[in-house]
């Protein structure tokens, strides 16, 4: 059973770069919205157990939307998303786990792997070698082209 995550930021980008990471899991489904008008849609059409909200939508916009998260579910997991340490008025939706920008992948699954409610395991591949020693999984490495493609993709 897939996760259902809510990510609220301004930043396009952002937010579509968090999910497309967490959807290639195929643990989570990812729900972003730009404001707090989108939020309050979201959490009306989708039970979220989880919610990532960014600091650059304003401290009372992510108060609010935290606020109401926990009135729909009290146990459901808040991450701030922010470049610097979270004001204290955040606090008062407290507990949250804080998430700096920028960040690498390993530590969005950091994160989501210090969650305790729910929270299925990420499964990691087993690497068996083959009869020349070389693991199948980085047979890539030995075609400049296939390298050249995986590396631009996971820059991407």
């Amino acid at each position: 059973m897939a996760k259902s995550l809510l990510i609220v930021t301004p930043h396009d980008s952002f937010g579509s770069m968090i999910r497309s990471s967490l959807e290639e899991t195929g643990h989570f489904h990812v729900f972003t919205a730009e404001d707090e008008q989108a939020a309050y849609v979201q959490l009306k059409n989708v039970d979220c157990e989880m919610a990532f909200l960014d600091v650059d939508l304003g401290v009372e916009e992510v108060l609010k939307i935290g606020r109401a998260i926990r009135a729909e579910d009290a146990d459901a997991e808040l991450v701030i998303v922010s470049d610097e340490d979270p004001p204290s008025a955040l606090y008062e939706i407290r507990p949250w786990t804080l998430l700096r920008k920028p960040f690498y992948l390993p530590e969005l699954l950091d994160v989501l792997g210090s969650t305790p409610v729910g929270m299925m395991p990420i499964p990691t591949p087993e690497i068996s070698a083959d009869v020349t020693g070389q693991s199948p999984d980085l047979a890539w490495l030995q075609d400049v082209n296939k390298a050249a493609q995986r590396l631009t993709r996971l820059t991407l």
